[in-house]
């Protein structure tokens, strides 16, 4: 097994990742920013039935910063931080090779992990702005709805929906760029590890730290949570952080080999 092609270099990985990242922004509408753009119009659809005033119509009275919590807990945690990491990670390398355009990158004189490597730097990069960009609208759409009134509920767990997203970006993407170089019908099992990521949180033992979900609990506000998992009994955030960062390294690694070692002519 040749591991000399799998070892990073670090120019040619942010050259990698600056292209993943360019290449994503000029092509034309991909799922993942459909997927991150639903629940900004669920916020503005929100925000209209809250100040619509109609003849017998009740507008909407949920305040603006309690409905943006549950847009966090039931779209972005729930469904966003997995599916659009799935979208972005899952192609990374069958996407070029159905594109005829593997060769071209193979010949460049950079060695297969750095181009394996940045392309997942440039994913994670694209889901990470994603999700933290879509949130950032949903807020501002729904407080505006209320005048910024109840802003100062959500300052203090800011940092920790952005990071939650950010850390689930960095993980789920790395799960998919491995799952979509080892399996044939990877789409397909990503929506069963999808089921299974969440089961498993709950069950005795080690095998729940198999799961990513199990460690985001951690990082997330409770108060932006479905109650059974707020019910769960979590490790700290520095022990999820941790875990999730050797996790991640080590799918990496593994990928990268495997990746290295493929015969793509």
């Amino acid at each position: 097994m040749n591991l000399s092609g799998a070892r990073p270099r670090g120019p040619d990985v942010l050259a990698a990742a600056t292209l993943e990242w360019s290449l994503y922004w000029r092509r034309r509408v991909r799922l993942a920013t459909v997927l991150a753009a639903a629940p900004v119009l669920v916020a503005f659809l929100i925000a209209l039935l809250k100040n619509l005033d109609l003849p017998g119509f009740d507008p909407i009275l949920v305040r603006g910063v309690d409905a943006l919590t549950l847009l966090f807990r039931w779209i972005y945690f729930l469904g966003l931080v997995f599916f659009v990491p799935l979208a972005l990670g899952i192609g990374l390398v069958s996407r070029e090779v159905e594109g005829k355009t593997l060769p071209l990158l193979l010949v460049r004189p950079l060695s297969r992990g750095s181009l394996l490597l940045g392309k997942f730097l440039g994913a994670s990069a694209i889901s990470g702005a994603l999700l933290c960009g879509s949130y950032a609208v949903s807020s501002l759409v729904l407080l505006g709805a209320d005048g910024f009134d109840g802003v100062g509920e959500l300052l203090p767990n800011l940092p920790a929906y952005v990071f939650s997203l950010c850390l689930g970006s960095l993980a789920y993407c790395a799960l998919f760029a491995l799952l979509g170089l080892v399996a044939r019908y990877a789409v397909v099992i990503g929506f069963a590890i999808f089921l299974v990521d969440s089961f498993i949180a709950f069950l005795p033992g080690l095998i729940r730290n198999l799961s990513v979900r199990y460690h985001l609990v951690s990082v997330a506000p409770d108060a932006a949570l479905p109650g059974i998992f707020q019910a769960l009994s979590v490790p700290s955030g520095v022990e999820a952080f941790f875990s999730l960062s050797i996790g991640t390294l080590l799918l990496l690694a593994v990928a990268m080999t495997l990746f290295a070692n493929r015969n793509y002519v």
